[in-house]
């Protein structure tokens, strides 16, 4: 009985430019590993955010590309992290995209002199429409220890979406507010983790 070996099929260079147009379509700085993933992460602590009542972003973040952004795509964002305090000043978070506020939490009182109590946001950013004034509906959740193995949770879903601008690249990020200043009030990102999805 002859054997029957099936070959290959050689795709036509129209199908291979498709692939690769897709391939970079669905990427976040043209490479493969991105493309594969669509999950970024950091690899070390933030800068710590102390003794300011400045508004400041923490310093992990992740850039979006243009090429990302898409009618029904998903951005969704987990971070977490500690902070510390003398007394028991507030905290404000946002989620934001360059200096757009895409989630803003209300204001949690930390724990009276906390060292290294824990807090955790996430949130999910809906793509509604592209451009320059594109729109994003974007919803989040804060968990924050207020207590002695309490957790205080606040979600945020906007009633309305926000207007950002689709063909400019800018970085997605959480900023945190204190309500004194101190070098004892002290806050610190441990984890960023963004999760790009243009399908």
């Amino acid at each position: 009985m002859p054997i029957q070996i099936s070959m290959p099929v050689k795709p036509e260079p129209e199908e291979i430019t498709r692939i690769v147009k897709e391939m970079a379509r669905r990427s976040t700085d043209a490479t493969i590993d991105k493309i594969v993933k669509h999950v970024l992460a950091n690899s070390a602590d933030s800068t710590a955010i102390a003794n300011t009542t400045t508004e400041t972003n923490f310093s992990l973040n992740t850039s979006v590309s243009t090429v990302i952004w898409r009618v029904g795509g998903i951005i969704r964002l987990t971070a977490s992290g500690v902070y510390s305090t003398t007394g028991t000043p507030t905290l404000t978070f946002r989620v934001k995209l360059g200096s757009t506020n895409l989630v803003v939490f209300t204001a949690k009182t930390g724990i009276n002199n906390a060292s290294n109590a824990s807090w955790r946001l996430e949130a999910e950013i809906v793509c509604r429409s592209i451009g320059s004034s594109g729109t994003v509906m974007a919803s989040g959740t804060l968990f924050i220890n207020t207590a002695s193995g309490t957790d205080t949770v606040e979600t945020v879903v906007n009633l309305s979406t926000t207007t950002i601008d689709t063909t400019a690249v800018a970085n997605l990020q959480a900023s945190l507010v204190w309500s004194a200043a101190n070098a004892s009030n002290t806050a610190t990102m441990k984890n960023f983790i963004a999760m790009l999805t243009d399908y």
